[in-house]
């Protein structure tokens, strides 16, 4: 287990406990427990006492106590679907995915085929609107059982970054992953060996700001007994404010790409994280980065 007494976004060592178990959603964990991990977490209670802080100062939320690797590992094996999505693990991507790739293939501006990373590509969506984007796809998804080896793909697919070793993208996505991993800055760090000082970074992660549970957001945590929860334990170990994501970025030693490049293929994004400042609901947890 390992133990965070300070904000893994900032650093700030200010913090409230936002939630913990007690006896009102005990029950809800144990229930959330049984169907998704079939009990994995009987000794968890004690061993990794799940406990949410928010920083003071950038409210970043994240799990006190964090499972280790070998810990997660065995979590994510014992899992299943609380919603039988199965048949839609392969599905094609969305009319949204593909024009986000478009518009990620236009910034980066090369007329010949540029080369992404899909870093923590799952089932491989993504990848697949890039590759219709007009990217050159090598997809990194760690797990073996979440790859498309058994469909056709349009791109490469890799389980372990040695296989990757010396190789440099034009563009990496990093859609929805950091959230999951217990140290996201070391994560964003070790991904700029595959970044030239042109190489632009998607960065998305859920915006703790605006939940689906809205304000009810830490009275139904863990589990409101159908979904999922925004800080579902222990896959979710972050939760990440527009506020949170910069720090992580510029932690890392990434900076945001041109405030041209942002005006021009994402006016929205770039207005709304301007009125963020003031009302910090309206940002988003979306960043193009690049090295510094």
């Amino acid at each position: 287990m390992r133990t965070l007494n300070s904000c893994p976004a900032c650093g700030c060592a200010e913090f409230s406990v936002v939630v913990k178990l007690d006896g009102d959603n005990r029950q809800r964990f144990i229930d959330f427990d049984t169907r998704k991990y079939g009990g994995a977490f009987a000794t968890w209670e004690t061993r990794v006492p799940p406990i949410i802080l928010a920083c003071s100062g950038c409210g970043h939320c994240w799990y006190k106590n964090q499972p280790d690797e070998e810990e997660l590992s065995s979590m994510y094996a014992s899992g299943r679907p609380l919603l039988d999505h199965s048949a839609d693990d392969f599905r094609e991507p969305d009319a949204h995915m593909i024009s986000e790739m478009r518009r990620l293939r236009s910034m980066v501006g090369r007329e010949d085929k540029p080369a992404l990373l899909d870093y923590g590509s799952g089932f491989g969506r993504w990848a697949r609107a890039a590759v219709i984007a007009g990217f050159k796809v090598t997809a990194y998804e760690p797990s073996s059982s979440r790859g498309s080896e058994d469909k056709k793909t349009a791109f490469e697919i890799v389980h372990d970054l040695s296989q990757i070793a010396g190789k440099t993208f034009d563009a990496v996505n990093i859609e929805q992953v950091l959230e999951h991993v217990p140290e996201p800055v070391d994560i964003l760090k070790s991904i700029g060996a595959y970044c030239s000082e042109n190489t632009i970074v998607r960065i998305t992660v859920p915006n703790i700001l605006r939940p689906p549970e809205g304000k009810n957001i830490w009275r139904v945590w863990p589990y409101d007994g159908v979904r999922v929860h925004s800080m579902v334990p222990f896959e979710h170990l972050h939760g990440f404010t527009p506020l949170s994501l910069k720090k992580v970025v510029e932690r890392a030693q990434l900076r945001s790409v041109s405030n041209s490049a942002l005006w021009r293929f994402y006016p929205v994004l770039k207005l709304r994280n301007i009125l963020g400042r003031i009302y910090p609901r309206l940002g988003q947890t979306m960043f193009f980065a690049q090295k510094e």
